[in-house]
């Protein structure tokens, strides 16, 4: 579902841009809530 929405709400191109930049805060801010959302991207 979270796939569809997306696709519907922006273009694949700025998706992946602001998946980067939001992934890039995270990183700096350091949130544990987060680390297994970025490990879930890996696989």
């Amino acid at each position: 579902m979270n796939n569809q929405i997306y696709q519907k709400t922006m273009p694949q191109g700025k998706h992946s841009t602001l998946q980067i930049r939001l992934a890039d805060t995270i990183n700096q801010a350091e949130f544990p809530l987060f680390s297994w959302l970025k490990l879930g991207q890996h696989f």
